[in-house]
Order: C-alpha cells, then sequence, then structure tokens
C-alpha cells in the first residue's frame, strides 16, 4: 500500500471511527451484562414496595430481534408475592417479560419505554382482605363491608346474605392519589399480555383465561386519562377435559375527565356452550356505583352446576336460561339498590318454567327477593337426586312423575303451590316379581305461612278412574310436629298388581283410612276396607283391616293388626296355599268340601313385627249347610325374633274336633302337626 493512501484523511476517519465503536460497543457490553443488569434491577425492584417481594431468574439487555436493531430488555420467570406471611398464598408470576427500549428517547426526552409484553400470566388469588392493612393506622370511622355484614343482625323474612367475595371492598375514605391524578413523563402507551390466567383459591381447577389481552393508554399531557382494555376470555373447564365452556370478548375503557371523574364501560359478549351472554356495566366513580345490563339467551345449565357456581340437585338435567335484565350496585356500600330480571325461562326436555318479572332489592345489608310468581310446566322429579340417591325411597317408586301449577313467593316464610302431579309409580315385588302401579294424577295445593307447612291432595285419578277423599299433610316448624291424614275410596290397585300379589287378575273397591301424628312419640293408624279378594282356593268377602302402631326414638314398642271378614270360602280343590291343603283334603275329615268361615276375626300384636302372638276365631261351616252355626275355626300362638312359630289350631265342624300344632316347613310355609 502507498504512502499516499495511508495519508488520507478519509482512511483517518474511518478509523478512529472504527476504534472509538469498539471502545464504546466493549463499554456498552460491559454494562449491559446479563449479570450486572440482574444487579441493577434488583436494587431497583427492592425500592419499589416494602410490601412485596420480587424475585427473577434472569435479566438481559437484547439489541436485536431477527437481525434488526430492536434493543430491549428481557427478564423471565418473575414472582411477585406479598410480604405478609398469611397474604403468601396470592402471588403473580410471568413466565417472559420483554421491555423494548427506544434510545432515540434519549436524544428527544422521550419515554426509554413506551410498550410492555409479557407471554404468559399467571395470578393467583387468596383471601388477601387484609393483606394491606396497616397494623399501625387506627381503624376509619366507616368500616368494611366485611365487617358491618358480621356485626348486622340475623336475616329475616326473605333476606339473603352478600356474598363473601365482595367483602373484599372497602369504604374507607383515603386521600391517596389514583394514577389519573399523577404527573408523569414516563409515558408508557401499551401492555401486550399473551395470556392473563386467573386462579382464585376456593376454584383451583377453574381459572379465567385471558387471550390476547391488551391495554392501550392515552395522555392529555403528561396525565394519563384514558385506558382501553381488550381481550378474549375463556372459562369454565369441563371438570374431565380441558374444553372451556364459556368463550367471549371483553371490551374496557376507563375515562377519567377534568373533574376527577372516573368512567369505567365495559362489555361482554359471549357463548356458554350454545348459549349467548351480554354484559354492559357502567361504573361512575363519583356516585360510586356500578350500572349492570345483562341478557342471556339458551345458556346451559349443566356448566354451572357442574363447577358448583350454582347450587340445585338437578345435576345431569340438560336445562337452559333465558332473561334480560338490569342492576344498580352501590359499591362503596357494597349493596345492590336494586336487580330486576324479565322474562326468565328455564327449560329443557320437557320442563318450562316462566317468571315475568323476578326483582330484588338490599334491605338491612341483606338482599331482599321481592313476591313473584313461577309459571311451572311439567318439572320433572325423576331428576331430584337427593330423592333418587334414597335406597328406601327408589325401592319403593319407579317413576316421581312430573309437577305442574303455580309457585306463589311472598319471602321465605310465605309462598304457596297450586298445581297437579302425574305420573307417579309405585314399585310391588312378590316373590321375585315386580309390577308398576300409576296414580295418573292428583291435584297439589301447598302454603307455608311462617311457622307451618300445609298440604293437600285430591282429585286422585287412578287406573283412569277418580278416588273419592283427599290427603293432608301439616308440619309446624318450630315444634316439629308433624300431622298427616288420608281417606281414599275405589279401584286404588289395578289387576297386574292384584295378580301379582293374589296370583288371580281382580280389581276389587279398597278403602284407605290413614292418620299419622308424629311429635315425641310416632303413631299410625290404619284402616283398610275390601269389598271381595280371593286367591285360590280362598275367597273373602268385606274384608276389613285396622293397623295400630307407636314408635319411640325410631323403635317400634307397640304394633298391633286385626282382621275381620263377614265371609271366608275355602275351596279345597282349587287351593294352592299349603296351611289349607294340608286340613282341607281328600284324606282328611274335611274331604273336598267347601268351607265357609263367618265372622272371621283376626288380631296381631306385639312390640314389633319380629316378636307378635296371634289370635284367630271364625265360626266354620259346609257351604251347602243350612244351619247357622254348625262349628268353630280357632287358632292361638306366636313366632318369635328368631323365626320359630309355636301355635295350636283347633277345628270343630259336624261333630268332629280336630287340634293341629303350627308349623313352618323347609320352605318358610305355614303347616300343620295333626295331634
Amino acid at each position: 500500500m502507498s504512502r499516499a493512501v495511508i495519508d488520507q484523511a478519509g482512511f483517518r476517519v474511518v478509523f478512529i471511527g472504527f476504534i472509538l465503536s469498539l471502545v464504546m460497543g466493549l463499554g456498552l457490553r460491559t454494562q449491559i451484562a446479563p449479570a450486572r443488569v440482574k444487579a441493577l434491577l434488583q436494587d431497583s425492584v427492592s425500592l419499589l414496595d416494602k410490601d412485596f417481594i420480587i424475585d427473577f431468574t434472569t435479566a438481559e439487555v437484547v439489541l436485536s430481534n431477527w437481525g434488526l436493531p430492536l434493543p430491549s430488555l428481557q427478564i423471565s420467570n418473575i414472582r411477585v408475592s406479598p410480604k405478609k406471611s398469611i397474604c403468601q398464598d396470592s402471588q403473580i408470576f410471568i413466565e417472559h417479560l420483554n421491555l423494548p427500549l427506544s434510545f432515540v428517547a434519549l436524544i428527544t426526552s422521550e419515554s426509554l419505554i413506551t410498550e410492555i409484553n409479557a407471554n404468559h400470566v399467571e395470578l393467583r388469588i387468596a383471601d388477601f382482605e387484609h393483606c394491606f392493612d396497616d397494623p399501625k393506622k387506627p381503624a376509619g370511622k366507616e368500616s368494611s363491608v366485611a365487617a358491618g355484614a358480621a356485626s348486622s343482625e340475623k336475616a329475616n323474612d326473605n333476606h339473603f346474605s352478600k356474598s363473601d367475595s365482595a367483602s373484599v371492598i372497602n369504604t374507607t375514605e383515603t386521600t391517596e392519589k389514583n394514577i389519573f391524578q399523577s404527573r408523569t413523563a414516563a409515558l408508557l402507551k401499551r401492555i401486550n399480555i399473551d395470556q392473563l390466567k386467573l386462579i382464585y383459591k376456593k376454584y383451583p381447577t377453574q381459572s379465567i383465561d385471558f387471550r390476547h389481552l391488551t391495554f392501550d393508554l392515552g395522555y392529555e399531557k403528561d396525565r394519563l386519562n384514558q385506558i382501553d382494555i381488550n381481550s378474549q376470555v375463556y372459562a369454565l373447564k369441563d371438570v374431565q377435559s380441558d374444553i372451556m365452556y364459556f368463550k367471549g370478548d371483553l371490551g374496557v375503557q376507563i375515562v377519567a375527565n377534568k373533574s376527577d371523574q372516573i368512567e369505567t364501560v365495559l362489555k361482554l359478549n359471549g357463548r356458554l356452550l350454545d348459549g349467548e351472554i351480554q354484559l354492559f356495566a357502567l361504573v361512575n366513580s363519583v356516585e360510586k356505583n356500578i350500572k349492570l345490563d345483562m341478557k342471556a339467551k339458551k345458556v346451559a345449565v349443566k356448566p354451572l352446576i357442574q363447577m358448583k357456581l350454582i347450587e340445585s340437585n338437578y345435576i345431569n338435567f340438560p336445562m337452559t336460561f333465558d332473561f334480560r335484565g338490569y342492576g344498580f350496585y352501590q359499591y362503596d356500600k357494597n349493596i345492590f339498590s336494586e336487580i330486576k330480571l324479565n322474562d326468565i325461562e328455564i327449560s329443557g326436555e320437557r320442563t318450562r318454567i316462566t317468571i315475568d318479572e323476578l326483582s330484588a332489592k338490599s334491605e338491612k345489608d341483606n338482599l331482599v327477593v321481592q313476591s313473584f310468581k313461577a309459571n311451572i310446566q311439567r318439572l320433572n322429579l325423576n331428576k331430584l337426586v337427593n330423592l333418587s340417591q334414597n335406597k328406601n325411597i327408589a325401592q319403593s317408586i319407579e317413576n316421581f312423575g312430573e309437577f305442574s301449577g303455580f309457585l306463589s313467593f311472598k319471602n321465605l316464610d310465605h309462598m304457596a303451590f297450586d298445581g297437579s302431579w302425574a305420573g307417579l309409580e309405585f314399585i310391588f315385588a312378590n316373590r321375585g316379581y315386580r309390577e308398576l302401579q300409576k296414580i295418573d294424577s292428583f291435584a297439589v295445593k301447598a302454603k307455608l305461612d311462617r311457622k307451618e307447612a300445609e298440604a293437600n291432595l285430591s282429585r286422585f285419578v287412578v287406573n283412569k278412574v277418580y278416588l273419592k277423599g283427599d290427603s293432608n299433610f301439616s308440619y309446624k316448624l318450630d315444634t316439629g310436629f308433624i300431622q298427616a291424614k288420608a281417606n281414599l275410596e275405589g279401584p286404588i290397585l289395578n289387576e297386574r298388581v292384584w295378580a301379582l300379589l293374589t296370583q288371580l287378575p281382580q280389581s276389587p273397591n279398597v278403602g284407605i283410612h290413614w292418620n299419622y301424628k308424629k311429635n315425641k312419640d310416632e303413631k299410625h293408624q290404619l284402616s283398610m276396607s275390601i269389598s271381595e279378594v280371593q286367591t285360590f282356593g280362598l275367597k273373602l268377602q268385606n274384608l276389613d283391616f285396622n293397623f295400630n302402631q307407636t314408635l319411640q326414638d325410631g323403635v317400634s314398642v307397640n304394633v298391633g293388626l286385626i282382621g275381620k271378614a263377614s265371609k271366608v270360602s275355602v275351596i279345597p280343590g282349587e287351593s294352592k296355599i299349603n296351611l289349607l291343603t294340608e286340613i282341607f283334603n281328600s284324606q282328611s275329615d274335611y274331604r273336598d268340601r267347601e268351607y265357609v268361615a263367618e265372622n272371621f276375626h283376626l288380631a296381631l300384636k306385639g312390640n314389633d313385627w319380629r316378636t307378635m302372638s296371634f289370635d284367630l276365631d271364625s265360626h266354620l261351616k259346609p257351604a251347602d249347610s243350612s244351619a247357622k252355626n254348625t262349628g268353630s275355626l280357632k287358632a292361638k300362638g306366636q313366632w318369635t325374633e328368631d323365626d320359630v312359630l309355636s301355635g295350636i289350631l283347633s277345628i270343630q265342624s259336624a261333630g268332629k274336633n280336630n287340634k293341629y300344632q303350627l308349623i313352618k316347613n323347609q320352605n318358610n310355609e305355614l303347616g300343620v302337626i295333626a295331634l
């Protein structure tokens, strides 16, 4: 290279520039070394807030992105936790934070950081109501809503307590400036969060996911005056999969005007399965209230029940609900001044429930539901889990049927129902076989009047025939006294049930008179009359039963049964009853001949059904005899708890006197041994 080239001024400039660039580059590299950046950042965050612990894994300054000169500060695995031990279940975790840097701002005096990007943020919320209380500060004149609610008197009438989640709102006045009142030279313009997962401690498996969450900040001179928030919202996760039942679009606009009034507008439009949900909220900081406007269309209840957000027995009942409504919430007092829902409709399968208007107001720190009337059509009672899971009930009832009618609600102490119950089916079983008895329908009138509940059942239709009589029930809520009565007459059982019980199809007229009382003791009284009933080889006419039982603390202490019949006909050739065939047969003194027992009387008594004594007395004569009384039939004995039977049966007829010992054979059937 010639001397002339070296002496050229342009080369000297390039060379000096290279040296300066190298020095500056090495100096900059030293200043932005990850260890130094991390140390500087740790010193800075330690000064931010004495109430929090902020830690992170790595922090570095990156000068380019995909080959472009786009410098940024990148921080990984950030964790923000309250210092108080009772609050440490609440924390914020940020997987990766990216803060683009503007070196131009160093020259133009603009903000060095105008945008923040985070790719995954997790916010865990526990019970942090008292996390930020200063123990050195005396309590303010106004206490928190939670304290006020705790000191309030017990709710009366139709008062509902406020939600626990709302109790974190504190109404103590503060003199601290909010973010809209403070002046700032650092004009942050945008925050982007790829995914924000909100997890509440009470529902750890049910998070709310905000995806593509953005905060756009607007300024008037050096003061923040508007925040626009937009996000996609996913919530209500299926308990057996990763499917989110709810998906919606959220838009929030927060605006501060010159009078320091902050107005917030929230719009949420989404779908819950196939249903639509719309929510509009307007928050006014001066009036300290929230105006709500809501609308739901064909929203499924099942996801809300699975998450236990709605308490109901209809776990597997595919129901949807529709409504439109509005409300006013006074957040400084933590009360709903008014909530009103219109055109409510709950439907599913064949069920439909409609309420024209349902409203509630706050009274004495409680939400009070106002009177309303509900039209219920074909409410399927088979879906009531607490009934079907009760084994004693489920073994006796095949189908609980449907309710239809009107529910009139005044308050929790005064309500009434007027309607009908249709399709109730009972199970009858015998010898391993079962049959169903259906009650086609009956009318129901029920009411609750503060301390007493009453119900009247009438207009029974069974086997497509109206029964005579009705049934009444009353319950004293203050004393626990229960009384029930029933008086019914007609063909109560169908032919198939009678065939199951007697082996012969028939449908006699039955009368039932039942009286039940329960206070300290429990007493049953049942009288039953049957016009005529028969089975193979036996026919009973004008049969009457009288049953009485007393229980103390659920244990039977007295039971008695008396059975009477005006006439009992015994036809030996047709009988399939072991006891009759052993007495009335071709080898006995009572050969193939029809006998009639008149004024038949059977008495059973004991402490319970496991230990009973019996006494039978009746006139007996051949059916073809014209004599009024030609003999007698008597039996006396008992059976014990270990299923041992002892007794004597004696028959006097046509000058003959026979005695038998009553026994049970190997098939557990009644039999006799001649004495």
